[in-house]
C-alpha cells in the first residue's frame, strides 16, 4: 500500500469519527430542546392557571362565563373571558403536534366542559383551531359533540365577533349573547 491510500483511509476514519461525535451532540441538543419545550409549556400552563387561582374576581368571572356566557354582563367581562380562553386555546394549538391525541383530548375536555366556553369556541374561536391545526379541530369537534350532543364539524365561523362588537354578531346571527 502506498502512502496516499493510507492517508485516505486515515482521513476517512477521522471524518467518520467526527461525524459520529457530531451526531451524538445533535441528539443531546435535541433531547435538551424537547425538555426545554416541555418546561416552557408547563410554565405557560402554570401562569395561565395561576391567573384564575390568584385572582378571586377573575375566578368568579371564569366560573360564571364557563357556566353560561350570558352570565357575563359587561363588555369588559366578555373581553377578559374571551381573551383568556383564546390564549388557552393558542397554547393548546402550539402544543398539539408535540403531545399525543389523548392529551389533546384532555385539554379539549377541560376547555369545552363548560357551556359558556363551548359557546365562545363555536361562535368565536373554532376558526382559530380549524385554520391552525385541522387535526386538532377534529378532536375538539368530537369533544364538543360529547358534551353538547351537537355536531359542529361543518361549522366554520365566517366572522370573528370578538367581544366589544358582540351586538353586530347578534344582529348578523340572530343569536342573543349579551345584555
Amino acid at each position: 500500500m502506498d502512502l496516499v491510500v493510507i492517508a485516505q483511509i486515515i482521513t476517512g476514519a477521522a471524518t467518520l469519527l467526527v461525524a459520529s461525535v457530531l451526531i451524538y451532540q445533535l441528539r443531546i441538543q435535541h433531547n435538551d430542546s424537547v425538555r426545554d419545550f416541555q418546561f416552557q409549556r408547563e410554565t405557560q400552563l402554570l401562569e395561565i392557571t395561576n391567573l384564575v387561582l390568584e385572582n378571586n374576581e377573575f375566578t368568579d368571572l371564569w366560573i360564571r362565563g364557563g357556566e353560561d356566557y350570558n352570565n357575563l354582563k359587561t363588555d369588559v367581562e366578555r373581553y377578559q373571558f374571551n381573551i383568556y380562553l383564546r390564549n388557552y386555546i393558542r397554547l393548546a394549538i402550539f402544543q398539539a403536534e408535540k403531545i399525543p391525541d389523548n392529551s389533546n383530548r384532555a385539554v379539549a375536555r377541560f376547555i369545552l366542559s363548560g357551556p359558556g366556553r363551548r359557546h365562545v369556541y363555536k361562535s368565536n374561536l373554532k376558526h382559530m383551531v380549524y385554520n391552525r391545526a385541522p387535526n386538532l379541530s377534529k378532536i375538539w369537534d368530537e369533544v364538543y359533540k360529547e358534551f353538547s350532543g351537537e355536531d359542529i364539524s361543518n361549522v366554520i365561523p365566517d366572522i370573528i365577533p370578538g367581544t366589544i362588537n358582540y351586538k353586530a354578531y347578534e344582529e348578523s346571527s340572530g343569536e342573543k349573547i349579551g345584555d
